[in-house]
């Protein structure tokens, strides 16, 4: 029994469907050889078949018919059941990864926040640490980077970093989320280490790339598209 049930999933389903037919088309011939060696009187029948002796043939293929349908009932109900049971929990987990795919999406396109306990830890985590200039530098033309980036300048304020203006706006970033650039990544400004810091104990990555243009001992907070 434990081998049917092992063989029994959904890329089986067509071999128990044709063993069911199988089962049923046994059935009918028992049915049928049990009227004509018990039911029909002997009259009726052809007369090829009238004599004793093929009447009790026909009536032991009617049991023989009967017995292996029976057999046949258990493994088969058991196979079928268990590949609906599957089907039934492959299609739940779909549903499920469905629902979870949908509410990723829908997360995806809210703007970018910081919950009230993280924003406190991050401030108390930045005030602790080495303090410097900052550029915050969103993407002019995306309003999303925009205001993700008015939530880390008030950050970066009141943990009395120094907020720096940018001499041009940046109209838009290759890269996307919440980056750092400095000048170079060998030696880089103590406050930058603090920054990385602090946001990736909220989990909250923020790379560093290096612009040699950049001004020195300076960190600039690049925010770029969402995804």
């Amino acid at each position: 029994m434990g081998s049917i049930s092992w063989i029994a999933s959904p890329e089986t389903e067509s071999w128990w469907d044709l063993a069911s037919q199988v089962m049923t088309a046994l059935v009918a011939i028992s049915v049928f050889g049990e009227s004509i060696s018990h039911i029909v009187p002997v009259k009726w029948l052809p007369a090829s078949i009238r004599s004793k002796e093929r009447i009790d043939e026909i009536a032991k293929v009617s049991t023989w018919a009967l017995v292996i349908a029976l057999v046949l009932e258990v493994p088969i109900g058991i196979a079928r059941d268990r590949i609906a049971a599957m089907k039934g929990a492959t299609l739940a987990t779909t549903l499920r990864d469905t629902q979870a795919a949908l509410e990723n999406e829908r997360i995806s396109h809210l703007p970018r926040s910081i919950s009230a306990d993280k924003r406190l830890s991050v401030i108390e985590c930045l005030r602790g640490g080495v303090r410097g200039p900052v550029y915050v530098r969103p993407a002019m033309f995306d309003a999303e980077a925009k205001q993700w980036g008015d939530v880390l300048r008030d950050i970066f304020n009141e943990a009395n970093f120094d907020i720096k203006q940018f001499p041009q706006d940046s109209i838009s970033w290759s890269i996307p989320g919440t980056f750092m650039i400095l000048t170079r990544l060998e030696n880089a400004p103590m406050h930058a280490v603090t920054i990385q810091k602090c946001f990736k104990s909220i989990n909250i990555d923020i790379l560093g790339y290096p612009d040699e243009k950049h001004p020195e001992d300076e960190v600039s907070i690049a925010i770029g598209a969402r995804h």
